[in-house]
């Protein structure tokens, strides 16, 4: 979803008088009221492998897995990657670690 169909979304949900936690257009709205609880670490369920888009990642050993509002999935490492199917290539499927830019380069650095 773009920023600004977001924002779309939360003008609707202002200007109809909505609540904390409320739906609009099938998305959640949250407020400072309404924060979502955060899962302790040792709530995540421990998963050999995590799938989204089509891509599936296969770990050495069943890894903690949880999941940012916006759907994407976040590992608890450390863990070992030993499977991405389909496999990466040049022109897709690519994997990251955490950034840790050296200079002005990053990975999705093409120069």
């Amino acid at each position: 979803m773009h920023i600004k169909n977001i924002i779309a979304l939360t003008m609707a949900a202002l200007a109809v008088g909505a609540t904390a936690g409320c739906s609009v257009a099938g998305q959640t709205i949250y407020t400072q009221d309404s924060v979502p609880q955060v899962a302790e670490t040792e709530d995540l369920k421990l998963k050999k492998t995590v799938s989204q888009h089509g891509i599936t990642w296969t770990f050495e050993q069943p890894a903690r897995i949880g999941q940012f509002l916006n759907g994407d999935y976040y590992v608890v490492g450390p863990v070992t990657v030993v499977a991405i199917d389909p496999a990466p290539t040049e022109e897709r499927n690519g994997s990251m670690l955490n950034l840790k830019p050296t200079g002005a380069r990053t990975g999705f650095d093409s120069r």
